[in-house]
């Protein structure tokens, strides 16, 4: 999938707003355009008849319920919600029941990239972390759309399971025995493949296909810890 995915940033807690808005705008291939911690400034934003994104970020801090932001349920544009309070999981499974929905902790930012290109393709991801709270089948929330791109060759394949570790370019030719130039060839073909347009692009859809789970990606890939 090329081209930006444009994201407005939703959260009643700033400091935590702008942590998650800070993560996404240094990455290039996610471009926030809006940033919102009060109900009436998406209120605002709708009555202008803004272009809508193409997906929300929804944060739920710890003390608030989201009932004033119940609209989201009803705008045409799929939503991950960042969230840890495990008692709410039903409460978000209902309120975007037969859409596409996200539900990720704060604190992985490849779990949330991931969590970011699903919903944007009409699938839905629920975070390990909550799955023991939900009764529904994991086939129903965590379907996949088909993805039709032509496969990787074994080196190719190779080469992204290392790029999924965080490695440099360097550091992967070092490991595999091939030279630098190799693995910059092997990685520009891998994202000319799949359609993504970085590196990260190429993590994420590893971790798609089943390459790797979340929890084994870097332990650097991590959100800002921020005090309120």
């Amino acid at each position: 999938m090329g081209g930006l995915l444009r994201v407005w940033v939703l959260d009643p807690v700033e400091p935590l707003l702008h942590g998650v808005a800070w993560m996404l705008q240094q990455e290039d291939q996610f471009c926030v355009e809006e940033t919102i911690w009060k109900p009436e400034q998406l209120e605002q934003l709708l009555i202008r008849r803004v272009p809508l994104p193409d997906v929300f970020v929804f944060g739920c801090a710890q003390g608030h319920d989201g009932v004033e932001w119940t609209k989201l349920s009803h705008l045409p544009v799929p939503v991950v919600v960042i969230s840890e309070e495990e008692e709410r999981v039903e409460k978000w499974l209902h309120m975007f029941h037969g859409r596409a929905w996200a539900l990720t902790v704060r604190s992985r930012a490849s779990e949330l990239f991931f969590a970011l290109w699903t919903v944007s393709r009409g699938g839905c991801y629920i975070s390990p972390s909550f799955t023991d709270q939900i009764q529904l089948p994991l086939r129903f929330l965590r379907r996949k759309q088909s993805l039709v791109s032509p496969p990787l060759t074994p080196m190719e394949k190779q080469v992204v399971m290392e790029l999924v570790k965080d490695l440099t370019n360097q550091e992967i030719a070092d490991q595999l025995g091939i030279s630098r130039r190799t693995v910059d060839s092997h990685i520009a073909s891998a994202i000319r493949k799949w359609g993504v347009n970085s590196r990260v692009g190429l993590a994420v859809r590893a971790v798609e296909e089943g390459w790797v789970p979340i929890e084994k990606t870097a332990e650097k890939d991590s959100l800002p810890t921020l005090t309120v």
